[in-house]
């Protein structure tokens, strides 16, 4: 899996890899099958599976106020993280192969103002995967410089921060959206998803990878995929030849 573009705080990665091409072809299926259980998710401006955090299986719908963020209403989904893999085993499989956390998500408004979010310490950087709504928009960065305000380091369990009003951050870098594209950003770091859509639509499918709690070590994550896929190949070939050649283990 390459890596297109990077900075800071984020790295663009080639939408035509083929775990992540097969990847973005499954995920719309799978949400329809969610929505024949549960037809909310459908029209929601977001909805998730988390095997560990059962208050993360949720379908949410935000109000906005003259452009602004207003009420926010969060019910459980009807179904869970289990009942979706066990109904796409191919999904499952990719999550293992990609090596992501056991979450889903998908947000399909952007605009909420400046946040930031963790799924544990070990997994800083997600998977984002780009829908509709998001061409001339913009992934926004910042650097807190009120010092004490909030914590350095994210606690085991999934978190979420809103920034409060009255703090001052400074932009630090900024990365160009469009719809196709696939990103990974450093999560912990405050940010915006910046969209131009009237209605604030910027889709944007949400999964998180193991073992990334740096730029570094997400970068491993990228590059393993590739040496993994030759292991896996040349494991399959072997295996291939000893049978062809009756040397195969019993």
């Amino acid at each position: 899996m390459d890596i297109l573009d990077e900075g800071q705080c984020w790295l663009r990665l080639d939408e035509g890899y083929w775990k992540l091409r097969k990847l973005k072809a499954l995920l719309p299926v799978v949400e329809q099958w969610v929505a024949e259980r549960d037809p909310r998710v459908l029209g929601s401006n977001y909805w998730g599976i988390c095997m560990d955090s059962p208050g993360e299986n949720v379908v949410v719908n935000l109000t906005y106020d003259d452009g602004k963020q207003g009420g926010y209403e969060g019910e459980e989904l009807l179904v869970n993280y289990y009942d979706v893999m066990e109904a796409f085993p191919e999904l499952r499989q990719l999550f293992v192969d990609l090596e992501l956390q056991p979450y889903l998500g998908k947000n399909s408004i952007g605009n909420w103002g400046i946040h930031r979010h963790c799924f544990n310490p070990t997994s800083r950087w997600n998977l984002v995967m780009l829908g509709e709504g998001n061409d001339g928009g913009a992934g926004i960065f910042f650097k807190n410089d009120e010092e004490g305000c909030y914590p350095t380091d994210p606690t085991y369990e999934y978190v979420v921060d809103y920034l409060e009003e009255g703090i001052s951050l400074q932009e630090i870098e900024r990365c160009s959206l469009e719809t196709g594209r696939v990103f990974t950003i450093d999560t912990w770091n405050w940010h915006s998803h910046l969209t131009h859509d009237p209605d604030h639509k910027a889709v944007a499918w949400l999964m998180h990878f193991k073992f990334a709690d740096s730029r570094d070590n997400v970068k491993d994550v990228i590059r393993n995929q590739e040496i993994w896929g030759w292991r896996k190949v040349l494991w399959r070939d072997t295996k291939q030849r000893k049978y062809r050649h009756g040397t195969h283990d019993a």
